[in-house]
């Protein structure tokens, strides 16, 4: 009984703290405005072609370093044919983080049933992020790290 209880813990370490990793990944509130941004399955279901652009700035004139976030995406149906495209290109800042990136989408839709559809769609892209190792201050100025 006592293996099966560290068999359980190790199964429970690999599965639960050996891949967390901490990311911070853009924060999209304006969901409803702009949902290919969180959904890009979403290309290729209006009839005509959208074009969003977002800007957050979080917590303005509160502290330096605030997070920043622009998108600006567009996306569109492939006439005659139950496809969608898509793009995204992005930028978010936060303090002396910054990533940038661009994404592409091609979507497929499934008619299921009369009103009924399911859309899927595949994104490529690209992200850069880097560090402005400048902004960082270090309480110690001669601490080694």
């Amino acid at each position: 009984m006592k293996f099966v209880k560290y068999i359980l813990l190790f199964l429970i370490y690999l599965v639960f703290v050996l891949p967390g990793r901490g990311q911070q990944m853009p924060q999209l509130t304006q969901y409803m405005l702009n949902s290919y941004a969180v959904n890009p399955a979403i290309s290729g279901t209006y009839n005509y072609i959208k074009l969003n652009f977002d800007y957050r700035y979080q917590w303005m004139d509160f502290m330096p370093n605030t997070p920043q976030t622009l998108t600006f995406s567009v996306f569109g149906p492939i006439s005659s044919q139950p496809m969608g495209w898509g793009g995204l290109l992005y930028a978010d800042m936060i303090g002396p983080t910054s990533r940038k990136g661009l994404l592409g989408t091609g979507s497929y839709i499934f008619d299921i049933a009369d009103n009924y559809h399911l859309s899927c769609a595949l994104s490529l892209g690209f992200m850069n992020y880097s560090i402005d190792f400048s902004q960082i201050d270090f309480e110690q100025e001669n601490d080694p790290t």
